[in-house]
């Protein structure tokens, strides 16, 4: 009954929370604090980094050890489209089905694991953007790139290390949280793909 509980208590603050959309950056002197505190201002950005890293728990060592690397990589990729004011009108619709999607890669384990990557990549790019087309003082764009990289491992770490500790509980909780976890999260990001239609 807990794991259900939890569940539900999640989806009243994924409803009802005001930061859903937090991708603005009001100072023209953004740095190191901004692109810090920016990834955690936004659910959809919270949920996909840390719900990459409860992923990949569930995978060998290889994957754990790689996929950091790519999914900065992609995500600075689409960081420093995103400073070029490259139009990409499908950006904020793909962040939030990035939210769907990581959520159903977290509930459904048997996804082909190369072609998981493939999105979870995929959409660090689109992130990245969302991003990059916010920051305007490019002067700055390292120390923002910077503190957001750092933001981002920090997630990416958190979801790892909270996956560690379920996958060491019995395999019936075990599948539970997972399952749980990964609707709640896919749920959320069908709220946010809900409130783009309506606006």
């Amino acid at each position: 009954m807990r794991y259900y509980t939890g569940f539900f208590a999640f989806l009243l603050f994924a409803l009802f929370s005001q930061a859903a959309y937090a991708h603005n950056i009001e100072s023209e002197f953004a740095g190191f604090y901004e692109g810090f505190i920016h990834p955690i201002t936004g659910i959809d950005h919270l949920l996909v980094m840390i719900s990459v890293g409860l992923w990949a728990s569930q995978k060998d060592k290889k994957i754990i050890r790689v996929l950091p690397g790519l999914f900065v990589a992609c995500l600075l990729l689409g960081f420093w489209i995103g400073t070029q004011q490259t139009p990409t009108p499908i950006v904020e619709m793909m962040i939030a089905l990035s939210v769907v999607i990581l959520g159903l890669l977290l509930s459904k384990s048997h996804i082909h694991t190369v072609f998981s990557c493939f999105l979870i990549n995929l959409f660090a790019i689109f992130h990245g953007h969302a991003h990059g087309t916010e920051f305007s003082n490019t002067a700055q764009w390292l120390e923002y790139g910077l503190g957001l990289i750092l933001t981002t491992s920090l997630l990416y770490g958190t979801g790892l290390v909270i996956g560690f500790v379920v996958n060491h509980s019995s395999s019936t909780v075990k599948f539970k949280i997972f399952q749980l976890g990964g609707l709640a999260v896919a749920i959320t990001g069908g709220v946010l793909l809900q409130a783009l239609e309506i606006n």
